[in-house]
């Protein structure tokens, strides 16, 4: 390239430049949009306040601090049965139907179905349940887990749906909600989350309360259930 090629082309590289553009043909400083302030997703106050009972531990302790005033009580106590639960958690249900009625927060049943029924019969929709099994090497694992959202959480939002008066496939309004309390405990505190609907706020006063499971397992032994 000669020295007069050279020169041209730096001459053209210096005037191109975006930054040794003349003012009036220099491009403005971008601005950035203003974000939009984030839509409040839980509006005004809660049509109700409902306790998830699981009849476990934590849910039993969530209840009795409702009955002994520690925290404010609920509406009703809501029991997702899949028709197939251990013996021992229905004798605990039986135990919460009568702390409740004493203090005025009434236990009531839901169901998707029998679990066990359902998955034993062909003609049925088989959701696989937690069951553990032994691979072809021998080995042993656990079937995957399809159950909870088809005989706990669906019949839970199908139930609060009819509780605020907007069963599916109506659509309940923005700002139409209940509390739903779930027993979760500080140390499994990672459990905790978000309602994926709007219509339910999921609240944990156990864990706000600072109950722990050995906590709370002595509270129902020793200082709850019995004295209920």
């Amino acid at each position: 390239m000669t020295t007069t090629s050279r020169a041209s082309a730096s001459q053209h590289a210096a005037t191109s430049h975006p930054n040794n553009l003349t003012p009036s043909r220099r491009r403005p400083p971008a601005t950035r949009r203003p974000a939009r302030p984030r839509r409040e997703r839980y509006r005004g106050a809660p049509r109700g306040r409902y306790l998830s009972l699981g009849a476990g531990v934590q849910s039993l302790c969530t209840l009795l601090l409702a009955c002994d005033g520690e925290i404010p009580l609920f509406d009703a106590a809501l029991f997702a049965d899949t028709g197939w639960e251990p013996k021992q958690v229905y004798a605990q249900l039986d135990t919460a139907r009568r702390i409740g009625a004493r203090a005025g927060i009434p236990v009531r049943t839901v169901s998707q179905g029998n679990i066990r029924r359902d998955a034993l019969n062909p003609a049925s929709r088989f959701v696989t349940m937690p069951l553990f099994v032994k691979n072809p090497d021998g080995s042993r694992g656990m079937a995957r887990r399809q159950c909870t959202n088809e005989y706990k959480i669906r019949p839970l939002k199908k139930a609060v749906r009819e509780i605020l008066g907007y069963p599916h496939p109506i659509r309940v309004p923005r700002g139409v909600f209940v509390d739903q309390a779930i027993g979760i405990s500080t140390d499994e505190f990672h459990r905790a989350k978000d309602s994926d609907v709007n219509y339910t706020r999921n609240i944990f006063p156990s864990s706000i309360w600072g109950c722990r499971v050995r906590t709370a397992s002595s509270t129902c032994v020793t200082g709850g259930c019995g004295r209920w």
